[in-house]
């Protein structure tokens, strides 16, 4: 590992503006309104925007497929959560009805066996449901809030606490443009296993993510027309820029002699301990961060952080 810092004076850049627009809070006041909405049975016909309530299920080739089959399951016309052309063809159905709905999976569907094919769907509407969404008064808003400020109060936090996400968002964009600026200023020499390592933790966290959607890694692979290899391989770019961002903080820190106070590990330590709620949990995390690796992983993540924003503040101009 060889690192050779460069003249980071030389990265200048502009502090970029922050505000909250009437529209952002408008946008925050229609999320309420879709938490709180209201949906009443119906006689009508189904139209996009309301909901119908359905038995459902699919076939490919005249067989059943697994995960095609749900009862009473809600869905709202529109909404785009069913395949392409699923909610379409239940518009101007009511309760009561059967139908069969033709569509195809598409090209690019997460299970490959059924990604392209043709399906056809067995569907029963129970219900016809239209939606109501509530007035966003002063009487309503604090209902919900368990508040006492007005509605006025209400909008200046919200206004507040906008601002303070979009500083946070500008802040985090900021810093990616300055490191990248940073790391072209450096020679920094890596092992190719340590990039290696970090590829494979990338894989992992990335299949584990796609375990949460209810997606195989191979069948991902599959609906991407690769193979692990060349997965990996694209990927490889980015795990050396981790690897050489991580020691041109690391190099900075020894530079410029950064270090993490005893009791600003342990504050770090007790914020990750307090996402925690079940006593067995929290036993198991303080043993955990009990060991001295992982308080000298502590250690670096706050000096890289203060490395961080030294480098940031100072190119901002």
């Amino acid at each position: 590992m060889s690192v050779t810092l460069g003249d980071f004076s030389t990265i200048k850049v502009k502090k970029p503006s922050v505000s909250v627009t009437k529209k952002d809070i408008d946008a925050v006041f229609d999320q309420i309104k879709q938490q709180f909405t209201e949906w009443n049975a119906t006689d009508k016909d189904a139209e996009n925007g309301d909901r119908v309530v359905i038995d459902f299920e699919g076939f490919i080739d005249g067989t059943a497929f697994e995960g095609g089959k749900a009862e009473k399951h809600p869905l709202e016309l529109g909404s785009n959560s069913f395949i392409p052309g699923f909610e379409e063809q239940l518009v101007g159905t009511k309760a009561g009805d059967d139908i069969e709905v033709k569509t195809t999976f598409p090209e690019s569907y997460h299970v490959a066996d059924m990604a392209g094919k043709e399906a056809v769907f067995k569907c029963h509407v129970h219900t016809v449901e239209v939606k109501k969404l509530p007035r966003m008064t002063e009487a309503f808003v604090k209902k919900i809030t368990n508040s006492t400020k007005t509605l006025d109060q209400i909008k200046e936090d919200i206004e507040k606490d906008l601002l303070k996400q979009k500083k946070k968002e500008a802040r985090y964009k900021l810093e990616g443009e300055i490191l990248e600026q940073a790391l072209a200023l450096c020679t920094i020499e890596v092992h190719p296993t340590i990039v290696d390592k970090e590829l494979d933790y990338i894989i992992a966290h990335e299949k584990y993510g796609l375990i949460q959607q209810g997606v195989q890694f191979e069948d991902y692979l599959k609906h991407q027309g690769k193979i692990e290899e060349e997965y990996k391989e694209e990927r490889r770019p980015r795990a050396l820029k981790q690897v050489q961002t991580r020691e041109l903080l690391r190099a900075y820190v020894a530079e410029h002699q950064i270090t993490a106070a005893h009791h600003e590990i342990d504050a770090k330590i007790e914020e990750q301990i307090a996402r925690y709620k079940q006593p067995e949990q929290v036993e198991q995390v303080k043993k955990d961060f009990a060991k001295p690796e992982r308080r000298k992983q502590i250690h670096d993540q706050i000096t890289f952080e203060k490395a961080i924003n030294v480098i940031v503040d100072k190119a901002i101009a």
